[in-house]
C-alpha cells in the first residue's frame, strides 16, 4: 500500500515477492509514473516521463528524473511477482495500460465501517451546530483546505469551490451554511463570513464521531477535486447518507451516481459546480430524497467486511497458486 513513503524502498519488491505471494495496492498513480500521484492532463507515463510538466505535484522533487524513475519502476516491476489491486475501475483501466500491464490487476473497492459512518439525528446535530432550520448546508474537507504546499497543485479544488461559492446568487448565499473539516480551515472560514455565508468550522478533526455529526448535518457534501482515485470521503459522506456534488474525474464517478447518490458535473468546470450548488441550495428536497439511496448504496458494495472478504479470497488463490507452481 502506498509504497511511495519514505517508510519503503520499492525496489526490495523484487526479492520479497519471489519469496512470498505480494499484492501491490494502489491508491494512486504513483507506482507507474516517473514522480506524480495524479498525472492530470499529462500522458507521458504511457511512454516514458521525462520533461515532467508538474514538478511540484506530491511527491514534488527538485530536479526532472522523472525518465530515469520511470525506467526503474519498470524494471523493478517487470522483475517482481505482483497481483495488483485496485479500489477503482478507473485506476485500474490506468495500469493495465502502464508499465504494470504485464501483471493481473484485480479490482477490489474500498470498504468502510458502515456502523460508525453511518446516519444520525440530523435535527438534532444541526441544532447543536447552529445552523439555521431554512439554511442548506453544504460540506467541504480537506486535508489541507485551500492551503496547497508550496507551489503544488490544490488537488482536492478548495479554490474551484470558493470560486463557486462566490458565483452564488444573494439569495442563496442568505440561506447556505459551508461546514468546514480539515487543517488551515480559519482562513477560508473567514473569507466565507465576509461574503455573507454562515459557517460551522470544524478544523480539523480526529475523533470519527465528531466526523459523523458533520457529514450527518450537511445537505451535500461538496467534492471540487482536481484528480482523485476512490476517496474515502465521498464514501463516508455517503454511508451517513449524504449525497455529493463532484467533478466527473478519476473513479469518483463509481460512487457518485447521478439521480441516486449524487450530481456529477465536468471536470474542472467551476460554473456548472457552481450551477450545481445554486440549484441544492434553492432546492435541497431533491437530494434529501436521496440519502437512502445514498446509504443503500454503500451497504451494498463497500461494507468492510465485503471488503476483507475480497482481500482474504485473493490472498487464498494466491497461496495456492504459489503452492501448485513450487510443486509443479
Amino acid at each position: 500500500h502506498a509504497v511511495h513513503g519514505s517508510w519503503f524502498s520499492y525496489p526490495a519488491m523484487v526479492g520479497l515477492s519471489r519469496r512470498r505471494p505480494t499484492v501491490l495496492t494502489l491508491h494512486d498513480m504513483w507506482p507507474f509514473t516517473g514522480h506524480c500521484s495524479f498525472s492530470y492532463d499529462c500522458e507521458r507515463w504511457r511512454t516514458g516521463c521525462g520533461n515532467c510538466p508538474y514538478p511540484e505535484t506530491f511527491p514534488a522533487v527538485r530536479r526532472d528524473a522523472t525518465a530515469l524513475e520511470w525506467k526503474l519502476k519498470r524494471r523493478v516491476w517487470g522483475r517482481s511477482d505482483l497481483v495488483v489491486v485496485s479500489p477503482s475501475r478507473w485506476l485500474a483501466s490506468l495500469a493495465e495500460a502502464s508499465l504494470l500491464g504485464e501483471h493481473e490487476v484485480r479490482v477490489i473497492p474500498h470498504g468502510i465501517d458502515t456502523e460508525v459512518f453511518a446516519p444520525v439525528d440530523r435535527e438534532r446535530v444541526r441544532s447543536e451546530l447552529g445552523i439555521p432550520r431554512d439554511h442548506t448546508a453544504v460540506m467541504f474537507a480537506a486535508t489541507a483546505l485551500g492551503r496547497p504546499h508550496g507551489r503544488e497543485i490544490d488537488r482536492k479544488g478548495g479554490d474551484l469551490l470558493m470560486g463557486a461559492l462566490a458565483g452564488l446568487s444573494g439569495e442563496a448565499r442568505a440561506r447556505c451554511t459551508a461546514i468546514l473539516m480539515g487543517g488551515g480551515s480559519a482562513d477560508m472560514a473567514a473569507h466565507l463570513r465576509a461574503e455573507g455565508f454562515g459557517v460551522v468550522d470544524g478544523g480539523w478533526v480526529v475523533d470519527e464521531a465528531a466526523k459523523v455529526a458533520l457529514y450527518g448535518a450537511a445537505d451535500v457534501f461538496a467534492f471540487p477535486t482536481r484528480a482523485d482515485n476512490a476517496p474515502l470521503v465521498v464514501l463516508e459522506a455517503l454511508a451517513c447518507g449524504t449525497p455529493v456534488v463532484s467533478f466527473d474525474v478519476g473513479g469518483v464517478g463509481e460512487t457518485v451516481r447521478p439521480g441516486e447518490t449524487g450530481v456529477l458535473v465536468p471536470a474542472g468546470d467551476q460554473a456548472a459546480f457552481g450551477a450545481a450548488l445554486e440549484a441544492v441550495v434553492r432546492d435541497a428536497a431533491p437530494l434529501r430524497a436521496a440519502r437512502a439511496s445514498c446509504r443503500a448504496m454503500v451497504l451494498r458494495e463497500h461494507g468492510e467486511r465485503l471488503a476483507v472478504d475480497r482481500h482474504l479470497a485473493l490472498y487464498e488463490e494466491l497461496v495456492d497458486r504459489r503452492r501448485t507452481k513450487e510443486v509443479g
